[in-house]
């Protein structure tokens, strides 16, 4: 850090103070892009870069079919030869960054062109890119616009004042991020890291196993510094800002020897002038207040638009039947009756969502099938206008397989009357219906599973990936807003987008996923659950989602989709409505075997 100083001493002889923070911030970004390609470039001779799971012939099929243009671009530019030819040139542009003169154009093209390929390779590799080269982007980003703003103080400060309010909040999330983690908190996480391949060090890790506390005590410190940071601009005047940098400095170089992490060495320090001057500079100014107040005044705006959308929410389309559950949840459902002559004969059609999904996802199903069948849609307690909890506040209660399981049974007994059932599950809903048409029993007349997970061993299924409590403490929050749109939203029909959004950014539809995913597992199709299946089974998947286990249903083969990614059957309306009429087509074969039965014995199932 005394040699830090010293550089900016030397070149505030030299220049202004704000020149040589956007000089100094350069540099180290000249060095950590330097550093980069060549660790790019080195690791290239070794390995396929297009052969990696993580590359970009997977990765392009992230990007929404309405981008073509941006996939053309980076069509253009992907490709093994092509990869390191942009590294070479990123590796030229960071030594020309060191080299040129202070006013020299030549320093505004690379900081440009560095800028530009960061976002490149961010797109491209998006899985692979961490928060290093995340906030290095940010820092070339406003370097560069810097640059282009020429001789103008304002833009200058503005500039520095970004890459400081960057780095301040990269270091908050992560810190606050630990702090909502268990194993942080009792400080397992450390040795935990340590032992991993990806991040780990034998050395390092056999020395926090010997030192349990120092251990704890490093977690601790850890978690404090960075949760601590923003006080950097409030703490002695900005005096103190070596202080707050130092650690954080020191935290980065030990990183980068045990867990292989030098990128994030340099990244991070490459906003330190910034957080300098900025912290000095905040002394002459009010910017810090502000940003304090915009902040607080930020999160009450988004409090009260949690409050507004959580209403629109529990308002729902306004044809919402409920049902108090023997679990104490309250259920909302909706129910279509058929228009068909003899609509009364064929059985009702009950749908079950998937993870984390509304009745709202069921729109092109429930429009293709209107008038024609008799369906009921529900949703699962908390999502919705569904109610999770028993009494009059909704006190929670520790949610269960058996608890998802009853509710479905509970709303088929209520709804059904003297007609059997065929119960439809879309994903983890597939699961759902197999274990409620085993409670149900004669009471089911034909099950549907839409794209099923993969079928496991009895003892258990993969558990779904869980919501972060701090991801939801921030919904709360009022952080909905920051949600993007996700690209699902946009291909179902346009009445009911305002409902599916706002649903997306409730808070609780997010506390219900995380309650369900601690579930998941124990919601899986295993073999024993499909041979002990009451009624024939049809199947309707994606062609290329793994079908072991499905083969030998009675009584047909699975029906094999196109057409949509995996996953999003019910969002694609060609695949949807292909989906309904099997469903129809289901019905139709019950409904003659129904009347076949009653024709013949003179009873109906109760």
């Amino acid at each position: 850090m005394n040699a830090f100083r010293r550089a900016c001493s030397s070149l505030g002889r030299s220049h202004s103070p704000r020149t040589a923070t956007l000089l100094l911030t350069e540099a180290l970004v000249g060095v950590s892009c330097v550093a980069s390609s060549l660790e790019v470039l080195s690791s290239a001779r070794r390995k396929a870069p297009e052969s990696a799971i993580l590359r970009w012939p997977l990765a392009r099929r992230k990007l929404p079919a309405e981008a073509a243009w941006l996939t053309r671009v980076l069509d253009a530019t992907s490709g093994a030869r092509r990869d390191e030819f942009m590294e070479a040139a990123r590796l030229a542009a960071a030594v020309t960054l060191l080299l040129a003169g202070r006013d020299s154009r030549a320093r505004t093209v690379a900081l440009a062109g560095l800028t530009v390929t960061s976002a490149l390779r961010h797109r491209r590799y998006g899985f692979q890119s961490d928060g290093s080269e995340q906030l290095l982007f940010q820092v070339q980003l406003a370097s560069t616009t810097a640059r282009l703003g020429g001789k103008n103080t304002r833009i200058t400060d503005a500039c520095l004042w970004y890459i400081s309010l960057q780095s301040t909040l990269a270091y908050a999330v992560a810190g606050y991020s630990k702090l909502a983690g268990a194993h942080w908190r009792s400080g397992e996480a450390l040795p935990g890291i340590l032992r991993t391949e990806t991040y780990g060090s034998g050395t390092a890790f056999r020395w926090v196993s010997r030192h349990p506390r120092a251990a704890r005590l490093a977690s601790y410190a850890t978690t404090a510094g960075e949760c601590l940071f923003p006080l950097i601009f409030f703490v002695g005047n900005g005096k103190s800002a070596p202080l707050f940098l130092l650690p954080a400095g020191a935290f980065h170089l030990i990183n980068s020897g045990a867990m292989g992490l030098g990128r994030f060495f340099w990244a991070f320090t490459s906003s330190y002038p910034a957080l300098l001057y900025t912290a000095q500079k905040g002394t002459e100014t009010r910017l810090p207040a502000m940003a304090a107040g915009s902040t607080f005044a930020a999160v009450l705006l988004g409090a009260g638009r949690q409050i507004a959308r959580r209403r629109r929410v529990l308002t729902g389309r306004g044809d919402e039947k409920f049902l108090t559950t023997g679990s104490g949840n309250r259920i909302s459902f909706r129910v279509n009756t058929t228009t068909e002559p003899k609509g009364s004969d064929r059985p009702l059609i009950v749908f079950e969502s998937g993870f984390m999904a509304t009745m709202e996802h069921w729109t092109w199903i429930s429009e293709a099938l209107d008038g024609k069948e008799s369906t009921v849609f529900y949703d699962r307690g908390g999502y919705g206008r569904s109610r999770h909890g028993r009494g009059r506040y909704r006190t929670p209660r520790p949610l269960t397989p058996h608890t998802v399981v009853s509710d479905l049974v509970d709303l088929v007994r209520h709804t059904r009357g003297e007609r059997r059932v065929v119960l439809v599950g879309h994903a983890m809903g597939a699961g759902i219906v197999l274990r409620a048409a085993a409670e149900l029993e004669d009471a089911v007349a034909g099950t549907v599973l839409l794209e099923p997970p993969a079928v496991t061993a009895p003892s258990g299924g993969p558990r779904t990936p869980a919501v972060s409590p701090l991801f939801v403490g921030s919904m709360r929050a009022g952080c909905g807003d920051l949600l993007p749109r996700p690209s699902w939203a946009g291909a179902l029909p346009e009445h009911g987008a305002r409902l599916r959004d706002d649903q997306y950014r409730d808070a609780r539809l997010w506390e219900a996923g995380r309650r369900e995913a601690d579930v998941s597992a124990d919601l899986g199709v295993h073999e024993t659950l499909l041979a002990s299946a009451p009624t024939p089974l049809t199947v309707v998947a994606h062609r290329d989602a793994d079908l072991t286990g499905y083969s030998g249903l009675r009584p047909a083969a699975p029906h094999v989709l196109d057409g949509f990614r995996p996953g999003r059957l019910l969002h694609a309306r060609p695949a949807a409505e292909r989906a309904a009429a099997i469903v129809s087509a289901t019905v139709e074969r019950v409904a003659a075997t129904v009347s076949a039965t009653v024709s013949t014995t003179g009873e109906r199932v109760r």
